[in-house]
């Protein structure tokens, strides 16, 4: 993450690459970054926000107490009240940090998967996300099992559903001042416990509002062709750390193909790692992020789930139709039953006649916002095909056919750069 400040804005930037020549160039990442004005620059602004709260929580959390540094031969500082002197009110996302230790109350949904499930949980979504798949995209597959895999998909599928006819609009069909959806005493939200315990079949009644219910895991990771055709052949696997105890982990049902030539990226592989839940084109949420599929990254359940052990320090940054609507006004339309979002997050088209396609219907709907993000990767993916000899990369091995630099395997490179002898 970057903090970079002016003299009238902060910029704030959450990015997947290292600060290394080879990640910058020859890889593909994900980069999010907003700017902030100066609090009282645009008239009188709350004293914080959650985006506020959440970047000095996670800043404390590393131990940052302040910056001293020259300029021309004058001594400046920087602390965490100067971040606080810039209005984060209208930030676009959310922030969802990971942070070593045990975590355990309040502080058990503040970090890893328990934030991720605890901001989902306050959000509703159109009906169509109903046991929709969640992908999972990343470049580190980590120790992991079939109980804590249930775990974190509890977390990936949890959200409400928008009520439908019978339920009183009130509930969702207006929205705060902050662009989220209002949530009066008289209906009532899934908390984090209820979330926990989400059915594993259809969408089901959470009170007066409904779960939209578990959705299968998509694993999206390069296979050994891809690795071996990318544009720094085998070399490019020494960024994909992943042992054959680790990829042996996972189910075969769940391997979904790097497909990505649509956006020009097919044989530069992905160091991004990004999760998402979506329809056909459409996306409920998604989330960019460090974390890659780990307990460590994540963090684990313990004690009856009265406690989250976090191994690692982990950012990432959550798009959602609420956190889009703090800057764009109204989220939610109202006089409609259902009440629908007002911002729908689609897929960017990324050619001409897709394009042209995607205008005609979004003008089919003038009073529906739609944010295209630019998902570098196809969607849905595409499933294992074991005819194609479709293997998930291993790093620890040799395969029998060579790259386009001669070499059989991922060893020999150092800072994913090609060891100079």
């Amino acid at each position: 993450m970057f903090v970079l400040l002016y003299a009238t804005k902060a910029r704030v930037c959450v990015h997947t690459a290292n600060l290394v020549h080879s990640d910058w160039n020859n890889k593909t990442q994900g980069v999010w970054f907003q700017d902030f004005p100066l609090k009282g620059s645009q008239g009188a602004p709350p004293v914080t926000s959650p985006f506020e709260e959440e970047l000095m929580e996670y800043m404390l959390a590393l131990g940052w107490k302040g910056t001293e540094w020259s300029m021309n031969g004058e001594s400046r500082s920087t602390s965490p009240a100067t971040l606080r002197q810039f209005d984060f009110s209208k930030a676009e996302v959310r922030l969802v940090g990971s942070v070593p230790g045990y975590h355990r109350g309040t502080a058990l949904h503040k970090w890893g998967h328990m934030k991720l499930r605890t901001l989902l949980s306050q959000e509703a979504f159109p009906r169509e996300f109903c046991n929709s798949p969640v992908a999972c995209q990343f470049s580190s597959l980590g120790s992991i099992n079939p109980r804590w895999l249930a775990e974190f998909q509890q977390s990936l599928c949890a959200g409400a559903v928008c009520p439908g006819p019978g339920l009183e609009e009130e509930s969702l069909g207006h929205s705060g001042g902050d662009g989220h959806p209002s949530n009066p005493p008289s209906v009532k939200r899934e908390s984090a416990s209820d979330a926990s315990n989400i059915p594993s079949s259809s969408c089901k009644m959470f009170g007066h509002q409904k779960s939209l219910g578990m959705g299968p895991i998509q694993v999206i990771w390069p296979t050994v062709q891809d690795m071996r055709t990318s544009t720094v052949g085998y070399t490019a696997g020494c960024s994909f750390p992943s042992s054959a105890k680790n990829v042996s982990q996972v189910e075969p049902r769940l391997w979904h193909k790097w497909e990505a030539g649509h956006s020009g990226r097919q044989k530069v592989m992905p160091h991004m790692k990004s999760f998402t839940r979506y329809q056909g084109g459409r996306l409920a949420w998604f989330l960019l992020s460090s974390s890659n599929l780990s307990q460590s990254a994540w963090g684990s359940l313990q004690k009856q789930a009265s406690q989250l052990f976090v191994r690692s320090y982990e950012l990432g940054v959550l798009i959602s139709p609420s956190t889009l609507g703090a800057r764009l006004g109204q989220c939610w339309t109202s006089g409609s039953y259902p009440p629908i979002p007002r911002i729908r997050i689609c897929l960017f088209m990324w050619d001409e006649e897709a394009q042209k396609s995607d205008a005609l219907a979004s003008s089919s709907q003038p009073s529906v916002h739609q944010v295209h993000l630019q998902v570098p990767y196809q969607l849905p993916p595409s499933v294992y095909n074991s005819s194609h000899d479709d293997r998930p990369w291993c790093w620890e091995l040799k395969h029998p056919k060579q790259d386009a630099f001669g070499k059989h395997e991922a060893k020999g490179a150092i800072f994913y750069g090609v060891k100079q002898t």
